[in-house]
């Protein structure tokens, strides 16, 4: 309990902050995050994997859903080092779990924790024919960062036997809509480089998007945000949406 307090209320300073900050004081033109050096330059050369509060919530209720399902094989687009599918493929005793990421250093790791690997960039759709079929596919904060979310999301249900599973902030979150109305400053997302989300939903927009490419048969997790309200209003107090597209 001690923990979980301690969590919403560096949660709380975080959101507080994201009101009226900029990141970053200077943009270099050209620079765009360099996602390999994030890697080796802030995760350190030894690193070996540690779940954040989103990260260790979005592997638990996946880890629900893939053990009530079945579901013995899973594909992690944008994986990193493979911290949350390493969680979900020990509590779902998955006979096979694969990482997809651009990062040569991030999939290193992964394969040192036992995972196997593909390299793999979202930006590239030729690249989409990469996937293999899977029981699951998760895509857990990656399609913010996509010009083309729907076709990402169409190749990863396509290769899914059981279904999909995605996450991404919610832009009609309580800090943005102030950090706008109070402060004259869009929602900010980003941490490096303004470029990092280029896609952006609230609950209307997710629901009017999930429809309108013909997915019928999904459930949606308001997750992480202000307890209580989060369930009540989550158009503005859920900070994350997590959804399952099942087949």
């Amino acid at each position: 309990m001690l923990n979980k307090i301690k969590d919403f209320l560096w949660m709380s300073r975080d959101w507080l902050r994201r009101m009226y900050v900029y990141p970053q004081k200077r943009i270099v033109p050209g620079a765009h995050f360099d996602y390999d050096a994030y890697w080796k330059e802030k995760r350190g050369e030894k690193y070996m994997g540690g779940l954040g509060v989103w990260q260790e919530k979005r592997a638990e209720i996946a880890s629900n859903i893939i053990v009530g399902a079945g579901g013995r094989s899973v594909n992690d687009i944008g994986s990193g080092a493979g911290e949350v599918l390493l969680y979900i493929k020990n509590k779902a005793q998955l006979e096979r779990a694969t990482a997809y990421d651009s990062s040569v250093y991030a999939l290193e790791v992964a394969k040192k924790m036992g995972l196997q690997t593909q390299l793999f960039d979202i930006n590239k759709p030729e690249e989409y024919s990469k996937i293999h079929e899977a029981d699951f596919t998760i895509l857990f904060e990656i399609l913010e960062h996509v010009p083309g979310s729907e076709e990402l999301l169409r190749f990863a249900y396509d290769k899914s036997k059981k279904g999909v599973l995605f996450s991404f902030p919610n832009t009609g979150f309580f800090i943005h809509r102030f950090r706008l109305f109070f402060f004259g400053k869009f929602p900010m997302q980003w941490a490096k480089h303004p470029a990092e989300h280029i896609r952006f939903w609230t609950k209307k927009d997710l629901l009017w998007w999930i429809k309108a490419q013909g997915y019928e048969n999904y459930t949606i997790n308001y997750y992480v945000g202000i307890p209580i309200l989060k369930s009540i209003w989550p158009n503005m107090f859920a900070a994350g949406f997590f959804v399952e597209i099942k087949k």
